[in-house]
């Protein structure tokens, strides 16, 4: 191929390309109909990139309208900060410094000198830059206002090896098809037995080996034979994507910029222009060992004499480096659904770095970190096959920041600009002043009153929230991926989910700014007993039909009035078709069996297993518990009583109970009951089944429920109307 002939042509030739596009497409709509996660319309696509203004949805009204409804409570609490602007550099910056460590990386230097920084040896820096992950004392007793390139534990996802580990846990305990992000991968020579298996279930497929933790496409190559894996030294191998989607006949792959500025509360940010970097030459998949051919790496392909590079940023759609605003603009010509392609993309990204998230939250918390003390700008480096799916090839640490061509200079200033005004740096506050804030923090914290405040009014959540809201302001070309409308589908990956990530949620993306089902940590609490952990619940009403002119009280627990709401959806969802239940229902349910609050070693059940069997095992599991914590409490007569009282509560009754009862963790796997809006699943159900004219077209067969094999044996049965 002559360096003349590359040029943004097509996927093969554009008639066969269109027509298999055409084939997808009824695909396509379904999936799309039945997404659930990140709401594309309200992130938008980086179709244009840095040629054109953002591509963003505008939020900025809706936003603006919660900052005036928090902005007073914000001011009362915390200093609003004076951050310095990369694009509008002036004299007074020149009291702000900079300091590397590890690297000295060109274009860094440049964007931060341009905006007035100086550098420095001193610890007096506003921002420190490392292009390794920093020793843990750089982390210790950082002043506000300073900022780290890189959180602690980040190369759980870095390493090649780690990010192995770390994708395998989160497929195991949610399942494959949650977490089928990466070409199935070993870690060699630890799990070289389990490779070895499916090796030979598949014999033909081939695989691509690399060191854990290498860069630049070192120490890379294919293997088809066993003979030819290495056993004695540290790699992972990894499935190889032998029908990558291809462009002029070339294989490629993306670089992708994911900013992440704060764990907890979790927020992402994707860079809308990155880069489509091009094998150089065509992609053969019997020519094994041609590297130049099956590898995409910018700093291998430059060594081929076939590698054009680029010369105009403006012409970006040239040479073996396009933007991925070029390849957008190329792929929707061609037919390609690029909403639903990045809906894909937006799903990996979110899902990697909530994998990654406990590591990183426990060892920012052994540094006593401030949550905007440190960002990481990754590099993520994502593989289309040519059914689309992407597939995430690894993490990058510091991915690299070298300007060799126009475009690169181009559209990595940019990214270095948007992402520093992003941050917000602004002068460094010292120690005194760092040792006030820390008081105050811990005299806020160690109130009385604070344990009465809702969670959402308390002033470190309006710190969260006016550090989200200036961020978006300030996001430049960014797209903000986490909190995004939709995202509240993630939180069953979280282990455990957090309550800041909810509440931020809520204070976004809520329809109204009324009050609707109150907060579950806000309600008025039933009646209370002396004994710590347990209500008094006082019903007027004679289970028995006779009179009495003093109602009996009877002691009910958190976890009985959990019990008898699960039973009640466990009967019900035994009694329907799995497949007619509502999507958000078996979502909720799912995000509540697999809390990290239960037991991991319950396998009383399959992972395959029906949704009312897996929820079974949590009836099993709280009813044993409940045996532990009240044996000997209460006698049998009281023990009857509590039983037909707990059958009085309708679901209505039991959810209101639910939202009172339930404090600190447990409100986390509680309200895996409710959605966004306050309505519980077992009341819906109610409503959604009374709604129903032919009840036979959603009930399993009676056969059916006869022969099921029920471990959970409830004293009393459930009769069908009383529930429906």
């Amino acid at each position: 191929m002559e360096k003349s002939e590359f040029s943004m042509i097509s996927l093969p030739p554009k008639s066969q390309a269109a027509s298999g596009y055409r084939k997808l497409k009824p695909y396509n709509t379904i999936e799309k109909e039945r997404w659930e996660g990140i709401d594309i319309q309200g992130v938008g696509v980086p179709r244009k990139g840095l040629f054109t203004h953002p591509n963003t949805p505008s939020c900025l009204e809706d936003l603006e309208r919660q900052w005036k409804q928090y902005h007073d409570d914000i001011k009362k609490s915390t200093k609003l900060r004076n951050y310095i602007n990369f694009q509008e550099p002036n004299a007074a910056n020149s009291e702000l410094f900079y300091k590397f460590i590890k690297s000295d990386v060109k274009i860094v230097k440049t964007v931060l000198e341009a905006a007035g920084l100086i550098p420095t040896t001193s610890h007096d820096w506003s921002i420190l830059w490392s292009c390794g992950a920093p020793n843990n004392f750089f982390f210790q007793n950082l002043n506000i206002g300073q900022r780290v390139n890189h959180f602690p534990s980040s190369t759980e996802i870095t390493r090649k090896d780690r990010l192995c580990c770390t994708i395998t846990q989160m497929q195991e305990h949610f399942g494959k098809k949650h977490y089928d992000i990466t070409p199935d991968t070993y870690n060699l020579p630890d799990e070289f037995a389990d490779f070895y298996a499916h090796f030979h279930n598949e014999k033909h497929a081939k695989w691509i080996v690399k060191p854990p933790a290498s860069s630049q496409g070192k120490g890379i190559y294919l293997v088809d034979s066993i003979n030819e894996v290495p056993i004695d030294e540290n790699c992972i191998i990894s499935k190889y994507i032998e029908n990558p989607l291809l462009i002029n006949g070339l294989k490629f792959d993306v670089r992708i910029y994911v900013l992440v500025t704060s764990y907890e509360p979790l927020r992402i940010y994707m860079y809308e222009e990155g880069l489509a970097r091009f094998a150089s030459e065509p992609y053969n998949l019997l020519s094994k060992k041609n590297k130049f051919s099956h590898l995409t790496n910018y700093s291998l392909n430059k060594h081929n004499e076939n590698f054009v590079q680029n010369q105009d940023y403006r012409n970006d759609d040239v040479g073996h480096k396009w933007s991925i605003s070029a390849l957008c603009k190329h792929l929707e010509a061609e037919g390609v659904d690029i909403e639903l392609m990045w809906m894909r993309i937006y799903d990996l990204i979110i899902k990697t770095i909530i994998a990654s998230e406990p590591a990183v939250i426990t060892a920012c918390k052994k540094s006593s970190l401030h949550h905007n003390s440190c960002f990481d700008l990754f590099g993520f480096d994502v593989i289309l096959d040519s059914g689309l799916k992407p597939w995430l090839l690894e993490v990058n640490l510091s991915p690299s920041l070298s300007t060799d061509s126009p475009l690169d200079y181009h559209i990595k200033s940019n990214l270095l600009i948007d992402a520093f005004n992003l941050m917000g740096i602004g002068p460094l506050e010292r120690k005194k002043e760092v040792m006030s804030y820390a008081r105050n923090r811990l005299q806020s914290d160690a109130s009385p009153m604070r344990k009465k405040l809702n969670y959402m009014q308390s002033p470190k959540f309006q710190e969260h929230f006016r550090d989200t809201l200036e961020q978006y302001e300030r996001r430049g070309h960014f797209l903000r991926l986490y909190p995004a409308k939709g995202t509240d589908y993630y939180d069953m990956y979280f282990q455990p989910a957090k309550l800041v990530n909810k509440a931020l949620y809520k204070a976004l993306f809520s329809d109204s700014t009324e009050k609707k089902t109150p907060n579950i940590e806000n309600l008025p609490l039933i009646t209370e007993n002396k004994s710590p952990g347990r209500r008094v619940a006082q019903k007027a009403r004679n289970y028995s039909g006779e009179k009495t002119s003093k109602p009996e009280k009877i002691i009910l627990t958190a976890d009985d009035i959990l019990i008898e709401y699960i039973s009640r959806i466990w009967h019900a969802i035994r009694s329907l078709k799995e497949e007619k239940l509502k999507t958000n229902w078996r979502r909720n349910l799912e995000r509540f069996i697999t809390h990290t609050v239960w037991h991991a070693s319950d396998t009383r059940r399959g992972a395959n297993s029906k949704l009312w069997q897996r929820l079974e095992n949590r009836l099993i599991e709280m009813k044993e518990r409940r045996r532990r914590l009240v044996n000997n409490l209460q006698g049998d007569d009281m023990e009857e009583h509590r039983k037909k009282v707990m059958r009085q509560f309708s679901g209505t009754e039991l959810e209101n109970m639910l939202k009172s009862s339930f404090r600190t963790t447990a409100v986390e796997v509680v309200g895996c009951l409710f959605d966004i809006d306050g309505k519980g699943i077992l009341t819906e159900m109610i409503r959604w089944l009374a709604s129903i004219n032919d009840r036979e077209s959603v009930l399993a067969p009676r056969a059916e429920i006869e022969n099921q094999d029920v471990i959970y044996f409830d004293e009393e049965s459930y009769e069908e109307d009383k529930y429906f």
